[in-house]
């Protein structure tokens, strides 16, 4: 556990030193190499400070490159699993027909809990919100036209 400190601090070392980025590979492979030589020279002599060093520097990389690609990968299926948004600008839900499903575009198998404040919209759904928006414009044009405050409408 201290080897594991040890490698933190040297690459946060590192990273200060080269002003760089703070998930940048080449701070692992520094502070790896580093933190490896002195605990090598520490624990194994004058001739273990290289090879530990070595080792120290290719396994921190390596779990480094590793767990950025997991995050990138586990954040790229959490977006592609969520509704995406419309051209054109609006917040709607875009909603696949029966034609997408049969062309070979499967359904993610994945559903979102129910508490999640994002949901996917059915069809019926998503035309209900699109006109209870459109009446809403439409009511709030109306009252700046005539100059009066749009009330807050209370709902059933």
């Amino acid at each position: 556990m201290s080897h594991l400190i040890f490698h933190l601090g040297a690459q946060e070392i590192s990273r200060e030193l080269r002003a760089s980025e703070p998930e940048d590979w080449v701070d692992s492979m520094l502070g790896g190499l580093a933190s490896g030589a002195v605990l090598g020279r520490v624990q194994g002599g004058r001739s273990r400070a290289l090879p530990m060093g070595i080792l120290f520097a290719g396994v921190g990389t390596g779990l480094q490159l590793g767990v950025i690609q997991l995050r990138e990968y586990r954040l790229r299926r959490l977006f592609n699993a969520l509704p995406s948004e419309s051209s054109s600008g609006d917040l709607h839900t875009e909603v696949g027909t029966t034609e997408d499903k049969e062309n070979g575009q499967k359904e993610s198998s994945w559903k979102l809990p129910e508490w999640f404040p994002i949901q996917i919209l059915t069809e019926e759904e998503a035309a209900k919100r699109a006109l209870e928006k459109e009446r809403k414009r439409q009511n709030t044009l109306k009252s700046i036209q005539t100059g009066e405050l749009p009330l807050a409408e209370q709902r059933p």
